[in-house]
């Protein structure tokens, strides 16, 4: 259905059909998931305030939303050797600072997420195996690493 064809519809004739229509318009047009669910609200928001003057029966965007919005995700901003330095380079002054250079390492060399670490706690930790047990967090399951 084009542009065209959408915008000589009456109220009566506009359905969930031709919302369906209208957003693979969209999908085409702009590609941005973003983009169509904006419009799609914009859509609804027009329906709500005909349906409350009474001069429309029911909103055929009601719940009608677009998933699967792409993230991007850099990856290899800094090189192994880069990374590497960097945790050498770490000056060690006392107690805390050792501690923050082992935390440094985690995410460096392990892989850990920010939320990891916030999770980590000290019995965690099984020094006589030389291992740490990471505790499960809702996107990552859990998992026993090597220090």
């Amino acid at each position: 259905m084009s542009t065209s064809e959408i915008s000589n519809l009456t109220l009566s004739q506009v359905s969930y059909t031709e919302i369906l229509d209208y957003t693979d318009h969209l999908k085409r047009e702009a590609g941005s998931v973003g983009h169509v669910n904006r419009n799609l609200l914009s859509v609804q928001y027009y329906f709500s305030g005909l349906k409350s003057k009474g001069l429309a029966v029911f909103n055929p965007v009601a719940g009608i939303r677009l998933k699967g919005t792409v993230r991007t995700i850099s990856y290899h901003l800094l090189e192994r050797e880069e990374l590497e330095e960097l945790q050498d380079k770490y000056e060690v002054k006392d107690v805390r600072t050792h501690r923050n250079k082992v935390m440094l390492g985690l995410p460096v060399f392990q892989g850990l997420s920010r939320l990891e670490l916030e999770t980590l706690r000290p019995e965690h930790l099984k020094l006589r195996e030389g291992k740490f047990q990471v505790p499960q967090t809702g996107k990552n399951n859990g998992r026993i690493l090597s220090l």
